[in-house]
């Protein structure tokens, strides 16, 4: 979190500096394609940029300010942010994965820690006011009924010890509906970062999901665990996951989706399967839980728990969890699902910064 007390420019660089040190940031930043023949160093104008950051002021207010003064030009700063040579989800996987092993390890490393974990979220990024922007679109807000924006659907990924938490990667997606584009994407050479950039961001957020978990996986980031809400749920999607090498815990969909026994018959939905079966009494936090199997299109067969849980907003109403790590307790399955939330707000702040 950003303090209320912002650094003084002293004490801000000598913190930089240290970081950039330890991490080896610019050689990390060179690796991923931020490179210059000429004119003002790499490292001056990320940390030109990063120092904005903690100044409360943009980049455009900055340089008004500092007129005549010694400050990166402002066509630097935009040629530097515009390239399509840099890859920035692979900057941030790498050094995510430089932090949890020389910071995060050593805290853990007298700990069984087993509940690292792959956050993935997607929040609106509202852009009503902006007309030029490339691959601008109509986006539809789940939070709100029947409400359309101008802007992008956030999606992040982060990284959570319990703890701790990390951003890994990022996009910024439109839609791949051309009747929702409003303006398209500048043509940029095929093979760069800013063309697959601009591609991810024309896919549906299932699949781009799936490249972000790629980023995390090329960079080394340990986890047991990814965690996403109702809206990926789906189980072609909790296949998709599992064939990465992660256990999947999640919310699911009071929906029509069919849930199976050990033998994959019976289908069932979750409505069924709680009206048939006998409910705890009493403050427990779970109501029930049971083993079920889903099926995905080629008749694979994946054992799963589901744990209804109490909604805290609704006394007459529960929520479903799924994990397809059967061995967890349902206590155990709500702790691990509760780390969605204990970073989401944290999650939104810092991949904004990053984006």
């Amino acid at each position: 979190m950003l303090s209320q007390n912002l650094p003084t420019d002293d004490h801000l660089g000598s913190s930089f500096s240290d970081f950039c040190s330890k991490f080896s940031l610019f050689s990390l930043l060179s690796a991923c394609g931020a490179r210059k023949v000429r004119g003002v160093p790499v490292s001056e104008v990320f940390s030109y940029l990063f120092s904005i950051v903690f100044k409360g002021v943009s980049t455009y207010q900055h340089q008004r300010r500092n007129r005549g003064g010694k400050v990166v030009g402002k066509d630097c700063v935009h040629r530097f942010m515009q390239s399509v040579y840099i890859d920035w989800n692979l900057f941030i996987s790498r050094l995510c994965s430089a932090i949890i092993e020389k910071v995060l390890k050593p805290i853990h490393e007298h700990e069984k820690n087993e509940r690292t974990c792959l956050v993935i979220d997607d929040s609106p990024f509202y852009r009503n006011s902006s007309k030029r922007v490339e691959l601008l679109a109509l986006c539809k807000d789940h939070s709100k009924k029947n409400c359309f924006f101008k802007g992008f659907r956030m999606l992040t990924l982060g990284y959570t010890d319990g703890t701790s938490f990390l951003p890994v990667a990022h996009s910024l997606l439109g839609t791949e509906n051309d009747k929702m584009q409003i303006n398209g994407a500048k043509e940029v050479a095929v093979g760069t970062p800013g063309h697959c950039r601009r591609a991810l961001s024309r896919t549906k957020a299932t699949e781009a999901m799936l490249v972000l978990l790629d980023y995390a996986r090329e960079a080394a980031i340990n986890a047991k665990y990814v965690l996403f809400d109702s809206w990926f749920s789906c189980p072609a999607q909790i296949f998709s996951v599992l064939e990465k090498g992660y256990h999947v815990a999640c919310m699911l969909k009071k929906g029509s989706t069919k849930y199976y026994d050990e033998q994959g018959e019976n289908p069932s939905t979750v409505s069924d399967i709680f009206r048939r079966n006998r409910k705890r009494r009493g403050t427990s936090k779970y109501l029930l839980s049971t083993v079920v199997t889903i099926k995905d299109k080629d008749g694979r067969l994946q054992k799963v728990k589901l744990v209804f849980v109490r909604n805290r907003n609704k006394s007459k109403d529960y929520l479903v969890l799924l994990s397809t790590d059967t061995s967890l307790d349902e206590q155990q399955i709500i702790a691990l699902y509760g780390n969605r939330w204990s970073i989401l707000f944290r999650e939104s702040e810092l991949l904004r910064l990053s984006a």
